[in-house]
């Protein structure tokens, strides 16, 4: 430092000096979760039909997104039903079967839709519990009274499975599972653009899955493709077509468990692979659906979007098991037998214009 009084030395010049940069960006607000690597959505239109940051939202969601799905392999509803805060499944038999409902906030699940359209299937809502995750970028789920975006139906909770749209540039995957009990599932995906200009994409999506269990004599398929176009008419309006088609069957298909108590009282204790039910006793679902939609944008704030969709279910359940009653130890006599049959093949055609 120079002595105290005199000055130090004159400044050699102020540096060089840059030109000013200005970044600027639009927020993503896309509700897709496919590609992102994230287990939270950017975004949710399930409770207002407005796409709001979850944050933003007036209600409590869930949403499991498809790495989410993909890291747990979660291939079914009742396995993501199992992994969302705020749904209990309460199972009571094997998957296809009405006796295991999922409940929140004390009320039994009924508000189903799919891509944001209700489906209500003579009031038969169980057959969506085995729908397939193969084809679905995530799923919503809103707890509490959601009759602004459903109209009737149980105030615990609705869940919204969002089906896979296809991408601006080209993908491909395949996927194997193996596991205990001859447990093989294969999934196959293609998506990507169909013309030089990208105006035109599509996707195509196929599963398959055959296993056994650890319970006797149940045996479990699966089959499901889906397929959806995509194309740009214009700059601000987008069009689309698409199908899906799933089935479900089970045999030696239980709709209970065991007795949990003999006669005299004291606890009975199965084999964990005991079944109650025999080999014939079987559970068929079959879910197809045909689907079309357009889009068009007025104005960044401003959009009209018009849905339709023809929806054919078709389920056959045999049942045969021993549930109920309190069997001698020595005998066995005491059991409740039930069996019975239904069938039917609903239909739903769904218009939807927001």
């Amino acid at each position: 430092a120079p002595p105290a009084g005199q000055a130090g030395p004159a400044a050699t010049g102020a540096g060089p000096t840059l030109a000013t940069i200005t970044v600027s960006a639009e927020a993503d607000s896309s509700a897709t979760t496919e590609g992102t690597g994230a287990y939270t959505a950017r975004s949710t239109s399930l409770a207002t039909r407005l796409p709001l940051a979850p944050r933003e939202t007036p209600q409590s969601i869930s949403v499991i997104t498809r790495q989410r799905l993909d890291d747990q392999g979660l291939t079914q509803l009742t396995d993501v039903v199992q992994q969302t805060p705020g749904l209990t499944l309460a199972q009571a038999g094997n998957a296809g079967s009405d006796s295991s409902p999922i409940y929140a906030r004390g009320f039994q699940v009924d508000n189903y839709l799919v891509d944001g359209v209700r489906l209500v299937d003579s009031n038969y809502t169980d057959i969506f519990q085995t729908f397939d995750t193969a084809l679905v970028d995530r799923v919503e789920v809103l707890r509490g009274a959601s009759g602004l975006l459903n109209g009737i139906g149980s105030p615990g909770a609705a869940i919204n499975l969002v089906r896979k749209r296809p991408t601006a540039t080209f993908q491909a995957s395949v996927r194997g599972e193996l596991g205990s009990w001859s447990w093989r599932r294969g999934e196959f995906d293609v998506s990507g653009p169909l013309n030089a200009a990208g105006t035109l994409r599509g996707r195509l999506v196929a599963a398959k899955k055959d296993n056994a269990s650890y319970i006797d004599r149940l045996h479990e398929k699966k089959d499901v493709l889906y397929g959806v176009l995509e194309a740009d008419v214009g700059p601000d309006t987008q069009l689309h077509a698409g199908l899906s088609w799933q089935r479900f069957d089970a045999t030696g298909h239980a709709r209970g468990g065991l007795p949990a108590y003999f006669s005299d009282g004291s606890r009975a204790v199965w084999p964990v692979s005991a079944s109650a039910a025999p080999e014939w006793a079987s559970s068929h679902r079959e879910y197809s659906s045909l689907f079309g939609g357009v889009e068009h944008h007025f104005s960044p704030d401003w959009s009209l979007k018009a849905t339709v969709a023809r929806s054919f279910n078709a389920y056959d359940e045999v049942i045969g098991y021993a549930s109920n009653g309190y069997p001698d130890r020595l005998t066995g006599a005491g059991v409740g037998l039930w069996a019975g049959r239904w069938a039917a093949t609903p239909r739903q055609d769904a218009a939807d214009v927001q």
